[in-house]
């Protein structure tokens, strides 16, 4: 619906008082709506005179330029005041006219409330008797055409509504402009004054500096010739200066070339000290690689070989499945000796270890002590003996150069295929079936291969190992 007459802008009745827009913006003997409007088709004066009265003739030289410059503006002025007056005038009329225009909209919006009424109390009526009369159809079309007249209404409410807006946004607005083109043109006076002082101070400001001007030149030329006089002066001390320089400079140089010689020897003596160092750290740093790759040698050697005696295994009859067979495997267990990469190995097929340790006894005999699994049944049928859940024997190696020690005994073994590894390090078997003692650093010792260990195998266990 229309605004209640409490929010309307209602214009004032005096003319020289201002037009308050809304309860913020006060546009004083202004229009906000003639920036854009304009003046009336006809009338004398108005917004757009307003403006080309702001040019000001341009000042001339002497006394009367001046006068005259000032009749001008101040009859821009008195035709300025005129042209306010007259748009003071225009918005007056105008902001009555929107007033009407809001309180015929209010009026509108008040018949369409007591017809919208009057059509819901009727379309009541209607159904009622539509309804006791069993019209249907009547009562469709009835209330087809409340809806649309309920729409109607609705429409027209929020079209006043952005209209009142709008109007209120366009006032302000010019209100505005007004008010900032009036605080331009006291300004414009304002920066006239202060350009027509800043001119007097100009030119006041030249006559001091061709005055102080004058004066500097004679000072500069009292001050040139005492310049002279020092120059003289001043070369006379540089050539003695410049003699003494030259001697100092000669004795400094002699002391840094010494200084130099000193320098170089420490020097020569410091880089041989660092590239005997540097040697030695790369000696140090080959042998660890060449032990590093040795020792990445051995092992990809014993992991093929462990993996082809898998192999061997698994392809093989033997399976262990019951506690005899076990017990019966762990009492015919028997040691085959092999020459591998870096050393000796003992192979023994021993399922189901429970322990195992292996030592040095000395320099030629290697221990082994190795127990199985035991099971309760076993246990209660009284089945598991010494000899056939433990194992024990000891290895004399007999050779020439042969040191065995803690370090150079280890073990794998998989509980997977019950093969047990025994490694003796830097130890391999001659032609003869003779260990012997390699030297550190070589893959392979002399003698047979892994395909020829099966030949020796009993005279190893007749010379080297025997089960106890």
């Amino acid at each position: 619906m229309a605004t209640s007459r409490a929010h309307m802008v209602v214009p004032p009745t005096d003319e020289n008082s201002p037009i308050n827009v809304n309860r913020v913006a006060d546009a004083k003997c202004s229009s906000p709506l003639v920036s854009k409007i304009g003046a009336k088709p006809g009338a004398k004066g108005g917004a757009l005179s307003a403006k080309k009265s702001r040019k000001r003739a341009p000042r001339e030289k002497g006394a009367f330029g001046r006068l005259l410059a000032d009749v001008t503006n101040e009859q821009s002025k008195e035709t300025e005041m005129d042209d306010v007056k007259f748009a003071v005038e225009t918005q007056a009329e105008e902001a009555m006219g929107m007033a009407n225009e809001w309180i015929r909209e209010e009026a509108d919006a008040k018949v369409a409330a007591d017809l919208s009424e009057k059509l819901k109390y009727e379309d009541k009526m209607a159904n009622d008797r539509d309804i006791n009369a069993g019209q249907s159809e009547a009562l469709k079309v009835a209330i087809e055409e409340r809806r649309r007249i309920q729409a109607e209404a609705e429409d027209k409410k929020q079209m006043e509504c952005k209209d009142r807006e709008m109007a209120k946004k366009v006032i302000i607005d010019e209100a505005e402009e007004e008010h900032a083109f009036k605080e331009l043109l006291s300004k414009d006076d304002e920066a006239a004054m202060r350009l027509h002082n800043e001119l007097q101070d100009e030119l006041l400001a030249e006559e001091l500096m061709k005055r102080e001007e004058a004066e500097y030149l004679q000072m500069q030329k009292k001050k040139q010739a005492l310049i002279d006089k020092d120059a003289e002066l001043a070369q006379k001390e540089l050539l003695k200066e410049q003699e003494e320089f030259n001697a100092k400079e000669k004795k400094r140089q002699e002391l840094v070339l010494q200084q130099a010689m000193k320098d170089f020897e420490v020097a020569r003596k410091a880089q041989r000290e660092l590239d005997m160092a540097a040697s030695e750290a790369k000696m140090i740093q080959e042998k660890q690689d060449a032990q590093y790759a040795l020792k990445t040698t051995i092992q990809a050697a014993r992991d093929a070989h462990r993996r082809s005696k898998r192999l061997a295994l698994i392809q093989s009859p033997k399976v262990f499945n019951t506690i005899s067979k076990v017990s019966q495997q762990w009492l015919d267990a028997d040691a085959e000796v092999e020459d591998v990469a870096g050393g000796l190995c003992l192979t023994l097929l021993l399922p189901y270890l429970r322990d195992i340790k292996v030592t040095a006894l000395d320099r030629k005999r290697v221990d082994l002590e190795a127990y199985r699994i035991v099971g309760s049944e076993e246990q209660k049928a009284n089945l598991a003996t010494v000899d056939n859940s433990q194992y024990s024997a000891e290895f004399v190696i007999d050779g020439r150069n042969v040191n065995i020690t803690n370090k150079d005994v280890s073990f794998e073994y998989s509980s997977e295929s019950g093969l047990l590894f025994v490694y003796v390090e830097n130890v391999h078997l001659d032609e003869e079936g003779v260990a012997g003692e390699s030297e550190m650093g070589t893959s392979s010792g002399k003698g047979s291969s892994s395909s020829s260990s099966s030949s020796i195998l009993n005279s190893f266990k007749r010379m080297f190992g025997g089960k106890r």
